[in-house]
């Protein structure tokens, strides 16, 4: 009986170290929509927590949700929890599992905002999501929409170096407006930040041999983003026009190729989850006989 035991537990073990963690980082970051925000927009706030799902256990659905605001700040809070008592005969296996939760911002006055999303899965606190976005007048600036940033290539795979290519809002005459120091980017995940910062410049401190355009043409920003492992990306844009924020910019990226450092059942999904299914009933079984 014993061996029969350690060879369930064996099993079970096994099986889990099959499935893939859901670490915060592995997480889409949450997004307001549609970007870039204007006020006379109805945004839309989206975001990935984990559920905390499990075998055996079922989960509650519509999942409880509010959002509230103190000042610039919101908060969207969540509550997971299962329908009703598990079987004391079957454990629940814990299978995060990514579940998309939305709220929805109504029109904003121009400035900038913070979300902080915060909750439970079945009794446990998640770490918390933080973002911060923008919202510009209706048409102000004169710059309208911008297109969306360009990708070198435009289908990149793991073995490509990819470099990005951000519309600013703003124009220069290639003198009156200089990039006060290089773009960056920051990787966490599958997120990615670039960042820049613009400044003005007095023409009459150029040097007189500077050539300067007869008319202003638009502003970009480029940035190195290397090669990255396969998968789907989401970066964000922020930047600064002579101290003032920007529009926060935001794209998806699809990377092709294998993914880096992520665990991947061996075999199909569904056998998997057949097999753990088997060693749950072997166990309850187990545990009925010895009673």
């Amino acid at each position: 009986m014993t061996t029969l035991r350690s060879t369930w537990v064996f099993v079970l073990l096994a099986l889990l170290a099959w499935m893939p963690a859901q670490a915060i980082e592995d997480l889409p970051p949450p997004v307001v929509m549609p970007q870039p925000a204007t006020s006379d927009q109805e945004l839309t706030l989206t975001a990935h927590v984990s559920s905390g799902g499990r075998v055996g256990c079922d989960l509650h659905t519509p999942f409880e949700t509010s959002l509230s605001r103190e000042g610039t700040t919101f908060h969207l809070d969540y509550v997971i929890r299962l329908r009703g008592p598990g079987s004391p005969w079957v454990p629940c296996v814990l299978l995060p599992m990514p579940l998309p939760l939305s709220a929805s911002l109504g029109t904003l006055e121009p400035g900038t905002y913070h979300v902080v999303i915060r909750g439970t899965s079945l009794g446990v606190a998640n770490p918390d999501q933080q973002l911060s976005f923008t919202v510009s007048g209706d048409g102000d600036g004169g710059i309208g929409a911008l297109p969306q940033p360009e990708v070198i290539p435009a289908n990149p795979s793991s073995e490509d170096f990819i470099r990005l290519v951000a519309r600013v809002p703003a124009f220069t005459n290639g003198c009156d407006l200089q990039m006060s120091s290089s773009t960056s980017v920051a990787r966490s995940g599958y997120s990615l930040a670039v960042s820049y910062a613009y400044v003005r410049v007095d023409e009459a401190d150029l040097p007189p041999d500077a050539i300067c355009l007869s008319a202003s043409v638009p502003a970009y920003a480029e940035v190195d983003l290397g090669r990255l492992p396969g998968g789907n990306y989401v970066v964000t844009i922020n930047g600064t026009i002579d101290g003032t924020p920007a529009e926060p910019q935001q794209l998806e990226l699809f990377v092709g190729g294998a993914p880096e450092g992520i665990k991947t059942i061996p075999t199909n999904r569904p056998l998997a989850l057949g097999l753990l299914l088997l060693a749950l009933a072997g166990m309850a079984i187990w545990r009925l006989r010895t009673r």
